[in-house]
């Protein structure tokens, strides 16, 4: 067998537990490193087991100011998390108490974060007519209340002052499913790769698989359950901030640092090709005396579930 074929075998069979290792995780290995000057042609193997429990993203939890008054409510957020679902991602807000029913427009649930450059926000309520999407909306609105529907959102295109107001908003681009589970404490809400619009309009062009998710504050806050009638703030919220970064998808990155370097510090950022076999190749340029070692990191779902390697090359 090949010798990039028997690694990734070997890999594959210690994600299923079947060379006795402790519970599978995603990992990564160079099997061969050549180098030509200051460029190195890199081979290796990696192994991105199935995730199949939501993953907490972390991040500092701001608790409302009235703790009973949030309990009662459904706001008393605990967790957030996220998990693959086939053709996109799930958003989890957990939360202590979730009543049968709130008060009409009176809690939303947000979840704010960016692809490269562009914001996105998710938003969950059962009910939705006062509020400022209203406007840009207003017959897919109704409908959804016709239907008997909760409004779960997708907005975009996010501002510090939204439609000329002095509060931070963004924009409808499109509906979404998701549930209000009373009996689990939680909202669930799922977002497909490549969401159009009701008229078949591509609004997410960049949410592809492989794409990594990070924090942007909308109104200083991200992950949200806040009480809301139009607006709302961080007085009015509990929030999480801080929380890690998201791989949607496996993803193998190369970056050069010095052997003294720890993994977590470096910047990755190398073009990587996988292959269907659990195998990889890049070229790496850039080597140095100072540089001298490759490391390598292996993501899928959150930052905390990395693996990383490292080989030094120069002496």
């Amino acid at each position: 067998m090949h010798r990039k074929a028997l690694l990734a075998t070997l890999l594959a069979l210690a994600s299923v537990g079947l060379l006795a290792q402790p519970a599978a995780a995603n990992s990564v290995s160079f099997t061969d490193v050549t180098l030509s000057g200051n460029t190195a042609t890199v081979e290796g193997a990696y192994a991105f087991p199935a995730i199949a429990t939501a993953q907490d993203v972390g991040g500092l939890n701001t608790n409302f100011a009235v703790h009973d008054v949030a309990v009662a409510a459904g706001v008393d957020l605990t967790a957030g998390k996220i998990i693959p679902i086939n053709g996109g991602l799930r958003f989890v807000w957990e939360i202590s108490n979730m009543p049968a029913e709130v008060p009409p427009e009176g809690v939303r649930y947000t979840w704010a974060l960016k692809i490269g450059n562009t914001q996105y926000q998710l938003q969950a309520k059962r009910t939705n007519l006062a509020s400022t999407t209203t406007t840009e909306d207003p017959v897919g609105h109704v409908q959804q209340l016709a239907a008997q529907k909760n409004f779960f959102q997708l907005r975009g295109a996010c501002q510090t002052s939204y439609q000329g107001t002095p509060a931070a908003g963004c924009y409808h681009l499109a509906w979404l499913n998701g549930s209000f589970d009373i009996a689990g404490k939680k909202v669930s809400m799922d977002w497909p790769y490549n969401t159009k619009d009701q008229i078949g309009r591509l609004v997410a062009p960049d949410f592809v698989p492989g794409v990594v998710l990070e924090e942007v504050l909308v109104a200083s806050s991200s992950i949200t359950s806040n009480f809301q009638v139009v607006v709302s703030n961080t007085t009015t919220s509990d929030y999480i901030n801080g929380w890690e970064p998201y791989f949607a998808g496996g993803r193998v990155q190369l970056g050069i640092g010095n052997h003294t370097s720890g993994p977590e510090g470096i910047s990755y950022g190398a073009p990587v090709t996988l292959n269907a076999d659990g195998t990889f190749d890049a070229t790496l340029s850039g080597l140095s005396g100072s540089a001298n070692t490759i490391f390598a990191r292996a993501c899928n779902g959150t930052t905390a579930t990395c693996a990383y390697t490292s080989q030094r090359v120069i002496i």
